[in-house]
């Protein structure tokens, strides 16, 4: 199985290669530290797995998975991460990756998740279900006057942006559901990110969710 690694942190990656070499059947083809090639990358090395990190600098990592699995349905996409948000985990596993798993899971889980993944079987990591239960027993905050203050800043259009981003839908599907422009989604979704103080959609997923800002617009 050929590997792509994206992560920012450069001796993650080479810890990770290393763990690789230690597994028959798996080999590291290309790594890197930001995304502005991945397509092109995984079309070169006829990739079977990309392995990445959804908190990477100045990267709308959600876009950059959706765009992937657009391009190339047929790859596998394992998210090693130590980011946690309920709804962007079941956005991203609706929309098609394999795996999620912290960076903390030792190496027995990592290869587990590898095997079941190469399967074709999907894999979320031991302590993402923990996380994921206690979320779901917890209650989340009620929509209170704060919350329409908030959402008092954006326009109509903005707020049906900002619901197609928090259901995990890319630029582009949301410029055909809508029937604007991508550019125009683009335009939108800055404006947004910059009033409700956000820096990309994974990051306004989760201040919608965690204020319940998504109650007032549905």
């Amino acid at each position: 199985m050929k590997i792509f690694i994206i992560d920012k942190g450069r001796l993650f990656v080479d810890g990770l290669c290393t763990l690789l070499q230690r597994l028959p059947g798996y080999d590291v083809v290309a790594v890197s530290n930001d995304c502005h090639l991945v397509n092109e990358t995984i079309a070169d090395k006829a990739c079977d797995l990309l392995i990445m990190d959804l908190t990477l600098p100045d990267t709308d990592c959600i876009s950059v998975i959706h765009s992937v699995l657009d391009a190339h349905p047929q790859v596998k996409i394992l998210v090693l991460t130590n980011y946690f948000n309920t709804k962007i985990i079941k956005d991203l596993f609706k929309k098609g990756i394999l795996g999620y798993l912290e960076k903390s899971s030792d190496f027995g889980e990592f290869r587990n998740a590898l095997e079941v993944i190469e399967g074709g079987e999907p894999y979320i990591g031991v302590a993402t279900k923990e996380k994921m239960m206690t979320a779901f027993l917890r209650p989340r905050s009620q929509y209170t006057r704060q919350n329409e203050v908030l959402l008092s800043t954006l326009t109509q259009r903005e707020r049906e942006i900002m619901h197609q981003v928090c259901e995990g839908n890319s630029s582009r599907e949301i410029s055909e559901k809508l029937f604007i422009s991508r550019n125009t989604v683009e335009t939108h979704k800055k404006n947004i990110y910059q009033k409700l103080n956000v820096r990309n959609s994974l990051c306004l997923m989760k201040f919608a969710y965690e204020n319940n800002l998504l109650s007032a617009v549905e």
